[in-house]
């Protein structure tokens, strides 16, 4: 029982749920998203009587917090329990065979696929142009036309071909003996049928298939007993990566497209968004802004370019970016920022270049700039006690409202970095002049109101592109 219930939890979490996720979000109407719950609810129901013999207190939990959504059943005082209820019986009328085959070709064709990612390290995350379907049966073929819109969505796959015809694509059957079971079934006569069946040709495999079994020197061979593999033509190997299961065929075009690799940057922009508000804990419905900056570690021309791109990209792909993330995506700007309340900041790479992403909360604060000043350490810096590498200080005193120091402000970094020791200055730019500075005394003022500070060695260690 308990194999086929966590197979039963499986099928529900990673393909239903998973299929069903923009639904189940409303992302395709109000009606759509209602009927899709209430069958997920009812499954849940059900599964949870099911479960209760064998998870007593964890199926209790959940059974009273499904209850108060069905009303009558809420009102029943028998209903207090799961451990009350009968189990549930079965209702025959919402088996349907036709479309469980279905779904059991379509999670074949998404798993053959995803392997055959694998085998090219190439991640779901990066678009492919097209997947073929080649299947004899054209009853089949018509089955994975209706459940296409998966099966692309799932492969991140552009375009979806069904055909019959495996010739058409240099594909060619093989046939392969089972040497453990023919072995001992056949004994001395082995050696020749595995000759024989190695030596059949495309045609005579396909004829042998069509029987359901196979005829080899006066001897009836299981198709059990068999393996066909499908070998590419050497023309469209480098091309096509090719995966079977029984006697379906799929073929994935691994052709690297200029295009599609840009929607798989913007892709990769999308997952280290929502990578970063899981880590703050955020959910769908949250009211936050993402801003973004690009951070050059040099001024080497192939980072340069690759700045470029991205900044291309993002622009590009921005309505996806935003439909996707539930968020606008701003350019970064200090003015802007400071005027929100900061959730979460990360620095992350993609394809080679450093982006630094900062949540915000969509709301902008009514009330004055906060007196403080935003603070980091050069690369070549390294903040002790596990301290992070950014900091903001208040600029003024609590108590009198004075500008702090600038000796009292090396106090503070001192104590916030645990740079005691340590000979550095402290640096900040201007942008109407584009010209960097040393922090004097006589720059500790409201102009440095939500600005950027940097502490180096020397002024040689600090980029410009920090402050932009």
């Amino acid at each position: 029982v308990v194999p086929r219930l966590t197979k039963f939890i499986d099928q529900l979490t990673n393909w239903y749920i998973r299929l069903n996720r923009r639904r189940l979000r409303g992302e395709q109407g109000v009606a759509d998203c209602l009927q899709s719950l209430d069958t997920l609810y009812s499954v849940l129901f059900d599964l949870i009587h099911l479960l209760a013999p064998f998870t007593p207190f964890l199926s209790e939990y959940i059974y009273l917090r499904l209850l108060p959504f069905q009303e009558k059943a809420a009102k029943n005082p028998e209903a207090t329990s799961v451990h009350h209820q009968m189990l549930p019986q079965a209702n025959l009328k919402l088996v349907r065979l036709d479309i469980e085959k279905s779904m059991s070709l379509m999670q074949t064709i998404i798993e053959l696929g995803r392997v055959m990612r694998d085998r090219r390290t190439t991640p779901l995350k990066c678009p492919l142009s097209e997947i073929i379907v080649i299947h004899r049966d054209p009853e089949i073929l018509a089955s994975v036309e209706r459940l296409s819109d998966f099966i692309l969505n799932e492969l991140n796959v552009r375009k979806l071909t069904l055909s019959s015809d495996k010739s058409k694509y240099g594909v060619t059957l093989r046939a392969e003996p089972d040497h453990k079971i023919l072995g001992q079934r056949l004994k001395a006569d082995f050696k020749a049928i595995m000759s024989a069946i190695k030596s059949l040709k495309d045609e005579e495999i396909q004829n042998q298939l069509s029987k359901g079994y196979f005829t080899i020197q006066g001897h009836r061979i299981e198709l059990s007993e068999v393996r066909i593999i499908y070998c590419v033509s050497e023309n469209l190997k480098t091309n096509l990566e090719a995966n079977s299961d029984n006697d379906i065929l799929v073929l994935l075009d691994m052709t690297p497209n200029a295009e599609l690799l840009e929607e798989g940057t913007a892709r990769e922009i999308i997952n280290r968004i929502q990578k970063l508000k899981k880590k703050a804990k955020l959910i769908p419905t949250d009211e936050v802004v993402v801003f973004y900056r690009l951070i050059e570690k040099d001024s080497q021309e192939s980072e340069r370019k690759a700045s470029n791109e991205i900044t291309t990209v993002i622009g590009k792909y921005m309505n996806m970016i935003t439909t996707t993330v539930k968020s606008a995506l701003l350019l970064y700007n200090d003015e802007d920022k400071c005027k929100r309340n900061v959730i979460i900041t990360e620095l992350v790479t993609v394809k080679g270049v450093n982006l630094e992403l900062t949540i915000c909360s969509a709301k902008k604060h009514k009330t004055t700039p906060v007196e403080s000043v935003n603070i980091m350490l050069t690369d070549n810096l390294t903040p002790r006690f596990g301290r992070d590498r950014r900091t903001s200080l208040l600029l003024k005193h609590v108590e009198t409202g004075e500008f702090i120091t600038l000796t009292q402000l090396h106090a503070e970094i001192d104590l916030n970095f645990g740079l005691y020791g340590i000979s550095y200055n402290v640096y900040w730019f201007d942008k109407v002049q584009q010209q960097l500075h040393t922090l004097t005394a006589n720059d500790l003022n409201e102009k440095l109101y939500g600005k950027q500070l940097v502490v180096a060695l020397k002024a040689s260690d600090v980029s410009k592109a920090t402050f932009l």
